[in-house]
């Protein structure tokens, strides 16, 4: 008899044992997972960065760092200095340089941790002659005295000897994603097993996962408030700051996953009967404890608490505002549960009750959730890919024509459409440089887009992965310096030839503005995601407006090759458009319009554009040069594109949000519609996201 409690003491203790160990690996395992998941895949590395380097600490102390070069390579424009630091400040925090620095770094990135990624040489180049382009703008005079080129050489990587450690880190960082997080559950799996699948076992779980997701947040914490309190006054102190709190908050979701699991856990192990809710959440709390140990505990954590809030007033709030949002969490979780349970054992009444430490199977599968939630934790966290799952289909049904049943009667023309101006040039795909959309085709038609206007040119790709070149053809070096000036266009292109690679492979159509060396995308590969886009929302009636200087031909093979053929529409000049509903009946629903050159009887749903539209003039330096006489098209085209961007690159995303404000567009498209008696049907803009374009055609739709 009396062995027996002794055994039990002894898988008591190991079970103890295997329970902080559990808690401990499954804490390094959610950090090495959440290091995985950002860090060592590179895409998500590069935007992790280009959010450093868009830090406001960051951004200013690299900015004086480079006004102290500019003015010791040059010591008479000290008597500019401020105006240079200032506008260097704002070139280093703009967005307008994400696709170079996201493009660099992944580059980088590849050649620390993927062996045989080949030798790198990043360079960046010209920025005298960036800043130079910035300066004049602001003050011509200051332009005329800085440097024309100022070389910066940033790093020179030969072979991958240097990255040996490097690499072998990111292997172990992805080997120990997965390895810890399995020993972890290995550990937490002995509870049940030693001591029987009954509520004392599932407590003991659930303390370990709870602990475990407190370890995270707490390791979180400590790395906000290390952020909050290192000095910002130099490169080095704002950058670390900068790191700091993006890794901070890396960590607070996972964290709070773990812990609110832990604590759902820990209530539904009273589903045996043996704790009620109400005191599994008061054990679980221990708001008034016996414990001195426990006691000292707290008031160590409460002085801390204190400590900070006094001293760093904003991080508290912050850190309030995240435990006021898992307390909620964790007490909307907390109350499901009560209401199952209070299910589970009025069954129990009326029937048969369990006998004790054996639950029922409702409790057993109840029990399993947070587990799942926990395993499903450690997998999203063990994968490094950085693709994104595919948009859902919509419904085969429906009644509503581009979001609106009110629209299916009416013809294409009589209804107006959010457009893109050159909606190939996204800022967060790499390559792009002055990109003039903040994403790609995808996402610009998730956000309600349905008019894209792109260029179409001939490029050929380099043995640089990701860039395309067409900078020997005179006609596109011509088009771009008329369209971005020429200085910035040579400055993009000195850019570029720190990581120029040999042309290689077949010339093919690209999108690109002009030059594709500062910028391109695969043509049918974008054309093939427009396509799977349209499946997925069948009820959606899409334009695509191209300056085309690819051919006819090979444009119809490109729409060919992409699949959307079945879904292109024609029509002739004069006659009447079909209705929306129409369109969507038979699937003809997407219009494709061309600049240049039409598809005449070889490919006739390449309609010829300003046959079909006339425009407003697309070469506005101010808002107020913005008219709406027309451009081009004739008084037969019966479709209106209003051009509503400004020429100026250095301040792209500004202007954007001055001229595409509600307020500011609205009256402008209304006048239009006054002076040409007709809808402005394609509303097209630059940087979309800025201002109110979707809410304004949906204005002059009189829908939404």
């Amino acid at each position: 008899m009396g062995a027996r409690p002794v055994v039990r003491r002894g898988r008591r203790r190991v079970v103890a044992v295997l329970c902080v160990l559990g808690t401990v690996l499954l804490a390094l395992g959610t950090v090495a997972g959440v290091a995985n998941r950002q860090l060592v895949d590179g895409a998500r590395f590069a935007a992790h960065a280009d959010e450093v380097r868009q830090d406001e600490a960051v951004a200013r102390q690299v900015g004086i760092a480079m006004t102290e070069a500019v003015v010791r390579a040059d010591p008479s424009l000290s008597a500019v200095r401020p105006l240079i630091e200032a506008t260097a400040i704002s070139v280093v925090g703009s967005p307008a340089f994400t696709p170079v620095v996201e493009g660099a770094v992944r580059q980088a990135h590849a050649a620390v941790t993927e062996p045989g990624s080949g030798a790198l040489v990043l360079r960046l180049a010209d920025v005298g002659a960036v800043l130079a382009g910035v300066v004049a703008t602001v003050d011509p005079g200051a332009a005329a005295v800085l440097p024309s080129d100022l070389d910066v050489t940033l790093a020179r990587i030969g072979d991958q000897s240097f990255a040996s450690g490097t690499i072998a880190a990111a292997h172990r960082v992805a080997l120990l994603a997965w390895l810890l997080p399995v020993l972890a559950l290995a550990c937490l799996a002995g509870a049940p097993w030693l001591l029987g699948f009954g509520a004392r076992a599932w407590r003991a779980v659930a303390r370990a996962v709870a602990a475990s997701g407190g370890l995270v947040l707490v390791l979180a914490g400590v790395g906000a408030v290390a952020a909050s309190t290192t000095a910002t006054d130099s490169l080095p102190g704002a950058l670390r700051a900068a790191v700091l709190h993006l890794l901070a908050g890396l960590l607070w979701g996972p964290g709070a996953v773990l812990l609110a699991a832990g604590v759902l856990l820990r209530v539904l192990a009273a589903a045996d009967g043996a704790v009620t809710p109400t005191s599994a959440w008061r054990d679980w709390l221990a708001l008034r404890p016996a414990s001195q140990r426990v006691q000292a505990l707290r008031a160590v954590v409460l002085v801390g608490v204190g400590t900070v809030v006094v001293l760093r007033p904003s991080l508290a709030v912050q850190a309030l505002a995240v435990l006021a949002g898992l307390a909620v969490l964790l007490l909307g979780l907390g109350e499901g549960a009560r209401v199952v349970l209070r299910l589970e054992q009025r069954r129990r009444t009326e029937r048969t009750r369990h006998p004790r430490g054996r639950p029922s199977e409702t409790a057993r599968v109840l029990t399993a959730l947070p587990l799942l939630v926990v395993v499903s934790l450690v997998l999203v966290l063990a994968v490094p890919s950085s693709r994104e799952l595919p948009a859902l289909a919509e419904a085969a049904g429906g009644t509503a024509c581009n979001g609106f049943a009110q629209l299916c009667d009416r013809r294409y023309d009589e209804v107006a459409y959010a457009g893109t101006h050159n909606a190939m040039s996204a800022a967060d795909e790499p390559g792009w440089f002055l990109a003039e959309q903040p994403n790609g085709l995808v996402a610009q038609l998730d956000a309600g887009i349905r008019v894209l206007l792109v260029d179409s040119w001939y490029g050929q790709a380099t043995t640089t992965p990701g860039q395309v070149t067409n900078a020997s053809d005179v006609r596109a070096l011509a088009r771009a310096s008329d369209e971005l000036g020429a200085g910035t266009v040579q400055s993009a292109l000195r850019l570029r030839s720190a990581i120029a690679g040999t042309p290689v492979g077949p010339v093919e159509p690209y999108l690109c503005h002009a030059v594709c060396d500062i910028g391109a995308t695969r043509w049918e590969t974008a054309m093939a995601q427009v396509h799977d886009w349209m499946l997925a929302h069948p009820r959606e009636v899409v334009t695509i407006f191209v300056e085309d200087y690819v051919s006819p031909d090979d444009t119809a093979a490109v729409f060919g090759q992409a699949g959307l053929l079945p879904m292109v529409a024609t029509h002739q000049v004069g006659q009447p458009w079909p209705t929306l509903g129409q369109m969507i009946q038979t699937d003809r629903r997407l219009v494709v319009l061309m600049e240049n050159e039409g598809g005449g009887a070889a490919h006739p749903w390449l309609l010829q554009g300003f046959d079909q539209v006339q425009d407003t003039n697309y070469d506005a330096a101010t808002p107020e040069q913005l008219g709406c006489a027309r451009n081009r098209g004739t008084d037969r085209s019966q479709l209106l594109l209003v051009n509503n961007w400004l020429n100026s690159f250095e301040n792209t995303i500004t202007d954007a949000g001055r001229v595409n404000a509600y307020s500011s567009l609205y009256p402008r498209l209304e006048t239009c519609r006054r002076e040409r008696g007709m809808i402005p049907n394609f509303v097209a803009v630059n940087y979309y996201s800025q201002g109110d374009v979707v809410a304004v055609v949906d204005a002059l739709n009189g829908v939404g």
